[in-house]
């Protein structure tokens, strides 16, 4: 799984088809772009701030986090939801 997947999934399914990814997503960039962390996973608000906030967090994952492997997107994930 890559950004580029996860992009493309959410760009044929919405946002809400990669929730449980995008909330892995929000907590390895919440310090990076807090505002956009929190906006990624607001489930009440409109579509398109989060089609936006993913933009920005993907950015943040990818200038700070430059040795992220989308295969520990995946273990945070898993660990996450089995919590």
């Amino acid at each position: 799984m890559t950004l580029e997947s996860i992009a493309n999934s959410i760009a044929e399914n919405g946002t809400s088809a990669e929730a449980p990814v995008l909330e892995a997503m929000a907590r390895l960039a919440r310090t990076y772009a807090p505002g956009a962390s929190a906006a990624l996973i607001d489930w009440s608000g409109p579509e398109v701030v989060r089609l936006r906030a993913f933009v920005l967090v993907a950015r943040a994952i990818s200038r700070h986090l430059p040795e992220f492997d989308a295969a520990d997107l995946l273990d945070t994930t898993a660990a996450a939801q089995a919590a």
